[in-house]
């Protein structure tokens, strides 16, 4: 199954931090799947509206931070905090609670719980990621890059 089958009459998808930093620093692998994504999310036709935590915010910021590499930092920010259609979620109690609910029932480390909680409460009908490991939580379709690629 392609993206655009993945994508087909979906409103919201939920996008984890490996999506933003493959698409941001171009991986061949990914690209044409993630170019089609953003395309769709920066639609003025109000096509795809997307959502993810501040949590992407800061693990995608460590590395050029580190690397003192301050256009990558700007190309990160401009993409999380000013995009038409991608809204970005803090950790408020509601979200915090959510993880913590599903962190106790599959096991999962804390950021990867704050995504996927904000992911159901923010009503997304996806969650995009490349971690196979959250295919096990059940309350969110949870699609993986590799798996399309597979077809």
């Amino acid at each position: 199954m392609g993206i655009v089958e993945v994508l087909t009459d979906i409103k919201k998808v939920a996008l984890d931090t490996s999506v933003f930093i493959y698409y941001i620093e171009e991986n061949e692998k990914y690209i044409d799947i993630l170019d089609y994504i953003f395309d769709k999310v920066s639609s003025d036709k109000d096509e795809l509206k997307a959502v993810t935590s501040t949590v992407t915010l800061l693990e995608v910021l460590v590395k050029p931070i580190k690397a003192g590499d301050v256009e990558l930092i700007q190309k990160y920010e401009r993409l999380l905090t000013h995009s038409k259609h991608l809204t970005i979620h803090a950790l408020t109690p509601e979200v915090a609670t959510k993880a913590a609910n599903l962190r106790a029932k599959y096991n999962l480390r804390t950021p990867d719980a704050i995504q996927i909680a904000v992911a159901i409460l923010q009503r997304a009908n996806i969650f995009l990621t490349n971690d196979f490991n959250l295919k096990k939580v059940t309350e969110i379709p949870v699609i993986v890059l590799d798996k399309i690629l597979e077809g």
